[in-house]
């Protein structure tokens, strides 16, 4: 494992040095001087800092943060306040209660809406260590449209490639390179033509029924289809990574028309038919069950399936991959979950604010973080800050976050009002076409039809 952790340090620090294409502006698109400061005057100051996980470990060390803060800066008070539900915190944001809020990705749409959120991009611009933040992160951060920052990421969940190394390695054994079996992409996985139009047998023909895949289908499909039609375009094809559905090239356009989602679309079909069949109606816990079993020699699940399947199997017995990369030879896909830090906009103090917020996510605060929560850290150096986190269940994550040329991130278009009710109606066409029930032509006019209609009523609205 130490050829791997070196790798992985040294793309780091490549990466550290490079601009992040693929996640909105780039370094050299950003203004040369900051219109904003990113201070603490000295002021007398209190900030609440409003947290919903409530576990008591990151409790502790998020107030050991605020201490380190309230040491260098000793007219600034904060609090770290528990609430038990999102709509207590949101009330208490509104009312300006809460200066610093931990927002789920999934209401964040709601509460920018609602007008509760700061956009704080100018003080994201003016934070030096802006730089060295993942790829992940930075569209997080630009989920809203690249030139907007309401959130800046706490933690996300991430679905990787749990493998059978046990039987792998023993078809493996003895061959050459060319004729072993590996799980990198979805023609390794399911069959197929791989980016550079070479036809791929899948590890499910030649391992049988050792080598499918299960998956939480339930309630996931729609994510699994913008992952893979996402992963068939090369980067800087989007008009904007947190508004995925639309063309840079023909753009307010739709991606569903394009030759590169119909190829996706069948590559889903080619993934579907490599999994064990009940994956399509499974949750999480099935999923894994069906792994742990030896019903399946690959499992699509995120980083808290490693406890279950250390405390239920022999060492040794399965590995981890990154997600599988798609038809561009990259992945691009949008994290299970997150939750990230967004500043009131009824923030008395909103300069302070922000400069805590930086501060609390800077990389020597974050990668602590991680290292105590085994939460995912934010910044390129990380496991450079940190070995042992390249050691845990946190190392196929890292790869993903040092390899930025191979792993992207991109959010379905939440900024629209057509986004209300859409994920359950997608999510039952796509089950459809799953099932062989609705046709790729089809599935794919709705997708083009519903987001150009979108963009025709509401605009271009991630500019």
């Amino acid at each position: 494992m130490k050829w791997k952790k070196t790798v992985l340090l040294l793309l780091a620090a490549i990466i550290c040095i490079s601009s992040l294409a693929g996640c909105g502006k780039t370094e050299e698109e950003l203004p040369s001087e900051a219109p904003v400061s990113l201070k603490n005057d000295g002021r007398e100051v209190i900030l609440v800092l409003g947290e919903i996980l409530g576990d008591e470990r990151r409790i502790t060390v998020l107030e050991e943060i605020a201490e380190k803060y309230m040491a260098d800066f000793p007219n600034t008070r904060i609090e770290v306040r528990s609430f038990s539900d999102i709509q207590s915190l949101k009330v208490a944001m509104k009312a300006g209660e809460v200066d610093i809020g931990e927002i789920p990705g999934e209401e964040q749409a709601a509460f920018v809406q609602d007008g509760i959120l700061l956009d704080f991009y100018p003080y994201l611009l003016a934070w030096k260590e802006s730089a060295t933040l993942t790829q992940a992160a930075r569209t997080v951060a630009g989920s809203m449209g690249a030139s907007r920052a309401y959130l800046l990421p706490s933690d996300f969940l991430q679905d990787v490639l749990y493998y059978r190394a046990d039987w792998f390695e023993a078809y493996n054994e003895g061959l050459e390179p060319d004729q072993q079996i590996y799980c990198r992409t979805w023609e390794e996985i399911a069959g197929g033509l791989n980016a550079n139009g070479t036809l791929i047998t899948g590890a499910v023909e030649k391992l049988g029924e050792q080598g499918r895949l299960a998956f939480a289908g339930k309630n996931n499909l729609l994510r699994y289809f913008d992952a893979m039609v996402w992963s068939s375009l090369h980067q800087n094809r989007l008009a904007d990574p947190g508004a995925g559905y639309f063309s840079v090239a023909d753009e307010g356009k739709s991606i569903f028309s394009t030759e590169k989602a119909a190829a996706a679309a069948d590559e889903f079909i080619q993934v579907i038919n490599s999994a064990l069949p009940d994956s399509l109606n499974w949750t999480a816990e099935e999923a894994i069950k069906a792994f742990q079993e030896g019903k399946a020699g690959l499992l699509l699940a995120d980083r808290r399936a490693a406890e279950t399947l250390r405390a239920t199997m022999p060492e040794g017995s399965w590995a981890v991959e990154p997600f599988p990369r798609g038809l561009s030879g990259t992945a691009a896909l949008s994290p299970n979950s997150y939750t990230g830090w967004g500043i009131s906009s009824a923030a008395k103090e909103q300069e302070i604010a922000a400069h805590f917020l930086t501060f609390l996510s800077n990389a020597d605060n974050n990668t602590h973080l991680a290292k105590v929560c085994g939460s995912l850290p934010i910044h390129l150096g990380a496991a450079a800050m940190e070995d042992s986190l390249t050691e845990g269940d946190l190392a196929a994550e890292l790869t993903m976050a040092a390899s930025g040329d191979r792993y992207r991130y991109a959010f379905e278009p939440t900024m629209y009002q057509a986004y209300e009710g859409y994920g359950a109606e997608a999510e039952e066409k796509i089950s459809q076409f799953a099932k062989g029930n609705l046709s790729k032509a089809d599935l794919l006019s709705y997708l083009d039809e519903y987001w150009n209609t979108a963009c025709a009523e509401e605009g271009k609205l991630w500019k």
